[in-house]
């Protein structure tokens, strides 16, 4: 008498290891994507667990094993295993961020709110690093450059910059000068203080540069022109 036994389990080939970027992304079980055959018989693909995440350093970067077997018809059962990776290494992507701009020195614009996406789910903060000052020409001819940078869940970052061109070119405005009079000899006026603003500077600096004299028909009969001069802090001037 001749006794047939199968004990031969089933030969199994799981789907190969694969790393996706986001924790959404991970691929749901396919058991068409598993290989199985048997030496007597048919199989039966299954997917038996997948595996709690572990090696968890954020929301987007861990591991998960999943496992698939194959079963003969006499029960016999072979198992694989599949290891999928989340690793996000993208960094976020900075939107609104303000253009470059040149403005007067009256006309600095506030800081920008940009916002930022991510390829992943997860929160994503945009902090802003504060401004630099540079290429300083005068007080009011100046470059800023601001800069924001964004992290997403797992801590990959962007930054972003915008460059803020400053200049005075403004002359400053006199606001008060004597005004033209004609007086007696005897009458002639001191000299006045005459007053300016300027768009940038509160202190503008008023220089009197003297007078000059046109004679007329005799000697007490003539003709006095003053002159002041103003200048902003960036040498503009009036």
């Amino acid at each position: 008498k001749v006794i047939l036994k199968d004990v031969t389990p089933p030969m199994i080939t799981c789907p190969n290891p694969v790393t996706v970027s986001c924790f959404n992304n991970v691929p749901t079980p396919n058991i068409n994507l598993v290989t199985a055959s048997d030496n007597c018989s048919a199989v039966v693909k299954e997917h038996v667990f997948t595996t709690l995440p572990y090696d968890v350093t954020c929301i987007n970067r861990f591991k998960v094993t999943r496992t698939y077997r194959a079963t003969d018809v006499v029960g016999n059962s072979a198992d694989c295993t599949q290891v999928i990776t989340v690793y996000d290494a993208t960094a976020p992507t900075l939107l609104f961020v303000p253009a470059n701009v040149t403005v007067q020195c009256n006309a600095v614009p506030a800081v920008g709110n940009p916002s930022a996406v991510d390829n992943c789910l997860g929160d994503v903060s945009v902090e802003y690093n504060g401004q630099t000052v540079s290429l300083i020409i005068c007080d009011d001819t100046y470059t800023l450059t601001r800069k924001w940078t964004a992290t997403d869940a797992c801590g990959n970052t962007k930054t972003a910059t915008q460059r803020i061109t400053v200049r005075d070119t403004q002359k400053p405005v006199f606001t008060s000068v004597p005004a033209n009079v004609t007086v007696q000899c005897d009458a002639v006026p001191v000299v006045g203080s005459p007053a300016a603003t300027d768009n940038c500077d509160t202190q503008v600096m008023i220089t009197y540069n003297g007078e000059t004299r046109t004679n007329g028909a005799c000697p007490d009969t003539y003709t006095l022109t003053r002159r002041w001069t103003a200048v902003d802090n960036c040498s503009n001037t009036r």
